[in-house]
């Protein structure tokens, strides 16, 4: 994305003003539109943002209907069975406002701005843009709507694209693609040469001139010096040679770090994945520092993933079925001290994954994590995530890293990443405290140990809300006190996790394995 800055500069000069095509619009019919993770990522974001101004001046009614409006736009794409309604999204992210929402700003929140290439290299190729509606949008201004994008630099500096236009009363129907040259590198004789543009991260957002619209956020561009798989690959280099001195010190810690890393600077890419959040959400500039970081404790025999504070994307070797398990982890400061830490395993539904859990399901668990001072993973859900053996490889790798309370572990699940914890319970069942299970109608509780569990459902709920899962849990609560039930009036399925976090949290931490 950071190519939109350069298309920006060059956009601003005379020549290119000349030169630059006009946005034709197409028949939608001739343009399929895939919708990309990062840009469900995206609307979500703008939804909850939205939802944390201004959620609290509605009445329960209304929000009733918004729960119940992010549930039908959302649940096919987080079951796996279908794609997101963004149009639909996008309407109730308009209705959450004290006052009505300007036209101008629902008319940018119905375009996707795409540069190609996602990372722009300085001196690399040229980058072309694209304009696309994601949904109808109308525009019946008493004038001609003119749009920008605008990208902001890490100090501050901001720059606007050229403008288009959408006509009073037209539907906004706009596919176009632009074609602008590449960054240029500054003269090697010349030492007082500059780069138009900034190295670094660049905030990218689309604003409707002249009007009290607020920009709407388009993501992030990456600017670059040099190429990052050429980077990548030389980090493949370095850690081949490396990988013989790490197999002679015999240590488990350093060879799981190993495997780590390599799994880490596999990110590093040229041409970032927009389906996968883990490379879309992904600032290259610092991963790549890290990366550097990271190998040279390695090679001085130290684990350079052990007490890390703070967030943490990484892989998870399940040693049995030669495979890898994506997680993040979030580490509080106190984890520095090294006393044994409660650990809390987060699980979203299939649609989502390792990063979605914490940064849009739970985003507060960060400073929950700080106050409590337990240890957070979050990990990708899948139809077989979570058996024995990747249990097993969840709590032996992160042992050799964080100093992790055996009798403190604790499992919060929503939906279908609830779902898929009673074959865990099963297998291993003696070595968890506590289980909050949200909005999932299919969890099975053993016989053979009742661990402390708690079903939480939303009042909103139309699918699995509260008066089917209080039906559903009543037969192991009849059996057991070990199973708890609780309602949470006016949420709906999407936003549960969120509104039972505190709750969760504080009704686990009172459970300790004896």
């Amino acid at each position: 994305m950071k190519l939109l800055v350069w298309i920006l500069m060059v956009a601003l000069s005379p020549l290119a003003a000349a030169q630059q095509s006009p946005v034709v619009a197409k028949p939608r019919s001739e343009v399929k539109l895939t919708v990309e993770r990062a840009e469900i990522w995206r609307a979500l974001a703008d939804f909850q943002r939205r939802l944390a101004e201004h959620g609290a001046f509605f009445e329960s009614s209304r929000m009733i209907a918004v729960h119940r409006g992010v549930d039908s736009a959302m649940r096919p794409w987080w079951y796996g069975f279908g794609e997101a309604d963004l149009g639909k999204l996008a309407e109730l992210t308009r209705s959450l406002r004290k006052t009505p929402e300007p036209e101008a700003e629902t008319v940018a929140r119905s375009l996707r701005v795409l540069p190609s290439p996602l990372v722009a290299i300085i001196g690399g190729n040229a980058v072309e843009l694209s304009i696309d509606s994601q949904f109808p949008a109308r525009w019946s201004g008493a004038q001609s709507l003119e749009l920008v994008v605008r990208a902001t630099a890490p100090n501050g500096t901001t720059l606007d694209s050229k403008s288009f236009r959408v006509d009073p009363g037209e539907k906004l129907d706009i596919h176009t693609k632009v074609e602008f040259p590449p960054i240029p590198k500054p003269a090697p004789d010349d030492a007082k040469a500059t780069t138009p543009i900034e190295p670094g991260v660049w905030r990218l957002e689309l604003v409707a001139r002249d009007t009290d619209a607020e920009p709407v956020a388009l993501g992030n561009a990456w600017i670059v010096a040099g190429s990052l798989d050429v980077l990548r690959q030389a980090n493949e280099a370095k850690l081949k040679e490396l990988e013989p001195k790490v197999a002679e010190r015999r240590n488990a810690s350093l060879t799981g770090a190993f495997a780590v890393l390599q799994a880490r600077n596999a990110l590093l890419s040229d041409t970032p994945s927009r389906q996968e959040s883990a490379r879309f959400t992904l600032d290259p500039i610092a991963h790549a520092a890290a990366i550097a970081d990271e190998m040279a404790k390695l090679e001085k025999g130290l684990d350079p993933y052990r007490l890390l504070v703070g967030d943490l994307w990484r892989t998870l070797p399940v040693k049995q079925d030669e495979k890898t398990v994506a997680v993040h982890v979030y580490a509080p400061p106190n984890v520095a001290e090294a006393k044994p830490m409660p650990l809390v395993v987060v699980l979203g539904t299939i649609g989502g994954d390792e990063n979605t859990v914490l940064d849009l399901m739970v985003p507060r668990l960060r400073q929950l994590a700080d106050q409590k001072g337990c240890l957070v993973v979050a990990l990708r859900t899948s139809r077989d995530m979570l058996n024995d053996r990747r249990y097993d490889a969840l709590f032996s790798e992160l042992s050799d890293d964080y100093p992790i309370d055996s009798k403190r572990v604790y499992f919060f699940g929503h939906a279908a990443g609830a779902g898929q914890l009673g074959l865990l319970l099963a297998q291993r069942g003696e070595r968890i405290a506590g289980l909050v299970s949200l909005g999932a109608s299919d969890i099975k509780f053993p016989a053979s140990r009742h661990v402390p569990t708690i079903v939480v459902a939303g009042g909103a709920d139309e699918l699995d809300g509260a008066e089917k899962m209080d039906k559903k849990s009543a037969r192991y609560r009849s059996v057991t006190s070990a199973v708890d039930f609780k309602a949470i009036d006016n949420v709906g399925w999407y936003l549960l996790p969120d509104k039972a976090l505190e709750f969760g949290i504080d009704w686990l931490f009172q459970r300790t394995l004896e």
